[in-house]
C-alpha cells in the first residue's frame, strides 16, 4: 500500500541533522578561557641551565675538536723536525769524520793516520769539558797544550832527521868492530836503552812525591816506554810525511797526558765545581730565621711563666 512522506518524527530518528556553524557567541566564550600558567622559578632556572649545560658542551667538543687538529699539526711538525735533527748531525758527523780522513790521506799518505788523528784530537776537545765538569782547572789543558807543541815539533825534528837513526848508524860503523853485535840489532838497541832510561828518570822525577814504590814503577814503565819508542824510531828511517804524523801523534798523545797530569797536580774538586746549585742565602736567612723565632718564644714564655 502506498505510503505518504515520511513524518517530522520519523526523519529526526532517522538522520542527525549536521551541526551548526560555530557563531560570534562560541568564539567569545573560547576567547574568555583563562591562559596557560607562566613557569616558576625553578622551572625558569633548571631551563636555563639546561640550556647553559648545552652549551658549555657545544664548547666542549669544538675545543676537543680543534685540539685533536692541533695535536695532528704538532706532531706533524715534531716529526719533521725530529728528521731534520737527525739529518743534520748525521751531516756534520760526516764533515767530521770525512775531513779527517781527506787531510790523512791528504798530508800524511793514509787515511788511517785521518782516524788516530781525529780520535786523538776529539778527547782533546772534550778534556776541558770534562776538567769543568769534574772540578778541575781547566787552565792546565792550556799549559798542556803548550807542553804538548813542544814535545810535537822536537819529535817531528827528530823523526824528519832521522837521528837517532843516522846517530845509531854511525855509532855502529864505528864500533863495528869491537862489539860482536849485528848491525839490526845495534841500530837500534842502543837508542832505545838510552831513551828508555832517559824516560824512565823522568817518570821517577814525577813520581817522587808517591814514595819508593811509585817511584820505582815510574822507573820501570818509563823506561819500558821509551825502549820502545826509541828502538822503534831508531830502527826505521822515515820520510816527510810519516816523520809529521808521528809529530802530530806526540802531540795529540802528550796533551792528553799532561792535561791530566797537570789537572791532577792542580786538585780536582767537585764539591767546589757544584756548590753553588745549593741556595745557600737562603738556607742561611732561615737559619737566621728561625733563630730569631726561637729566640722570642723563650722570651715570651718567661713572661707567661713570670706572671
Amino acid at each position: 500500500m502506498p505510503t505518504g512522506p515520511p513524518s517530522p518524527s520519523n526523519a529526526g530518528s532517522a538522520a542527525a541533522p549536521p551541526p551548526a556553524p560555530p557563531g560570534p557567541g562560541s568564539s567569545k566564550a573560547a576567547a574568555g578561557s583563562p591562559p596557560p600558567p607562566a613557569p616558576g622559578l625553578r622551572d625558569s632556572i633548571g631551563t636555563v641551565r639546561g640550556a647553559a649545560t648545552t652549551l658549555v658542551k657545544a664548547h666542549v667538543e669544538l675545543l676537543k675538536a680543534e685540539l685533536g687538529e692541533i695535536l695532528k699539526q704538532v706532531a706533524i711538525i715534531a716529526a719533521l723536525a725530529g728528521i731534520a735533527l737527525v739529518l743534520a748531525i748525521l751531516a756534520g758527523i760526516l764533515v767530521w769524520v770525512g775531513s779527517w780522513l781527506f787531510v790523512g790521506e791528504w798530508l800524511f799518505g793514509s787515511m788511517g793516520w785521518g782516524i788516530v788523528h781525529g780520535v786523538l784530537f776529539t778527547i782533546c776537545v772534550i778534556l776541558p769539558i770534562a776538567l769543568n765538569l769534574a772540578g778541575g782547572d781547566v787552565r792546565a789543558w792550556v799549559r798542556a797544550l803548550i807542553v804538548s807543541l813542544i814535545i810535537g815539533v822536537l819529535v817531528g825534528v827528530v823523526l824528519s832527521t832521522n837521528a837517532l837513526h843516522n846517530a845509531a848508524d854511525w855509532l855502529e860503523k864505528q864500533d863495528e868492530a869491537t862489539f860482536a853485535v849485528q848491525r839490526d840489532w845495534l841500530i837500534w838497541l842502543v837508542p832505545a836503552i838510552a831513551i828508555g832510561l832517559l824516560f824512565g828518570l823522568i817518570g821517577t822525577v814525577a813520581l817522587r812525591r808517591g814514595g819508593v814504590r811509585l817511584m820505582l814503577v815510574g822507573l820501570i814503565f818509563g823506561f819500558i816506554f821509551g825502549f820502545a819508542l826509541a828502538g822503534f824510531y831508531a830502527a826505521t828511517p822515515f820520510n816527510t810525511q810519516v816523520a809529521a804524523a808521528f809529530a802530530v801523534t806526540a802531540w795529540l798523545i802528550s796533551w792528553i797526558a799532561l792535561t791530566a797530569w797537570f789537572a791532577v797536580r792542580a786538585g780536582i774538586n767537585p764539591q767546589k765545581r757544584y756548590e753553588r746549585l745549593a741556595p745557600h742565602e737562603t738556607m742561611a736567612q732561615v737559619e737566621a730565621t728561625k733563630a730569631y723565632v726561637e729566640q722570642q718564644w723563650q722570651r715570651q714564655r718567661k713572661n707567661l711563666v713570670g706572671r
